[in-house]
């Protein structure tokens, strides 16, 4: 049995994003917002997602655009502190992601008891943030001197946004990241939130290793779902299970219900 299969319990799990709205530090953060009034916005998300049935939940600052790869302590520090607001009420697997930080990510999973933990781990990139820069020994090594060593790591090995500059090839690019890294699962997006990934590229990732777990982590809808699960070992979704398909809109649990009637169907073939 996988570790995915043994955390989240059946095959192919979902898990449903709750984004937080913007934190202070943030160009769009409103310095009238309340904290406890963020926290019941964040709740309402996790409780829909869990009415919907999904199998677990990611944590994510969506709402702190335009998204730095080295983010102000500040962002991860109210993050936790929501966090710690609306722990009580989930009552399956989660995980976090600060964009696009591996060691503040890492320490908000410390801090939280997160069971994984979703980031660009390895890579140089060109991207609409600059020049996108990471150090996966110094994160491993932090990863230890946090006690998150428990902490599942997602790899996202094509990230939103970016080019890889290696002269490398995708297939090239995650043997290595296999070797070097020993990642628990590997994730493949698309271009942006909501735009699927090229299922050439999920087929290429996963038949390098078939025991680590590929996940898709963007454009999964109810038009699609069958066919990227057909290849892909989970996904990671957003806007598909928000009102109007719409990332900025609050999670609706209609929506949520829908979808994973889909999944589930999938699931007893």
């Amino acid at each position: 049995m996988n570790w995915m299969r043994s955390l989240f319990g059946v095959d192919k799990p979902i898990i449903g994003m709750a984004h937080f709205n913007p934190l202070p530090g943030d160009p769009k953060y409103l310095a009238s917002t309340d904290v406890r009034q963020a926290a019941q916005l964040l709740l309402r998300d996790i409780e829909a997602l869990q009415e919907g049935g999904v199998d677990g939940i990611m944590l994510s600052n969506e709402g702190s655009q335009p998204w730095m790869t080295n983010p102000e302590p500040v962002t991860a520090v109210a993050m936790a502190a929501l966090i710690g607001q609306v722990r009580h009420a989930i009552h399956i697997p989660f995980g976090v992601h600060v964009i696009w930080s591996p060691m503040a990510t890492l320490d908000l999973a410390a801090a939280t008891s997160a069971d994984y933990a979703w980031e660009v781990f390895t890579g140089v990139y060109a991207s609409d943030f600059g020049l996108w820069n990471t150090n996966v020994g110094e994160t491993a090594r932090h990863q230890r001197r946090v006690n998150a060593e428990k902490v599942r790591l997602l790899f996202e090995v094509v990230p939103e946004a970016a080019v890889y500059l290696g002269n490398r090839s995708i297939k090239d690019q995650v043997r290595s990241t296999i070797f070097n890294a020993r990642p628990d699962a590997l994730c493949i997006a698309g271009l942006k939130p909501g735009e699927a990934a090229l299922l050439d590229g999920v087929i290429a990732v996963k038949e390098l290793k078939p025991e680590i777990p590929v996940l898709v982590s963007t454009g999964v809808n109810t038009s699609n779902v069958t066919a990227q699960l057909s290849i892909a070992d989970g996904a990671i979704v957003g806007s598909a299970l928000k009102k109007d398909g719409n990332l900025w809109n609050p999670v609706d649990a209609e929506r949520v219900k829908a979808f994973m009637q889909i999944v589930k169907k999938l699931r007893e073939k």
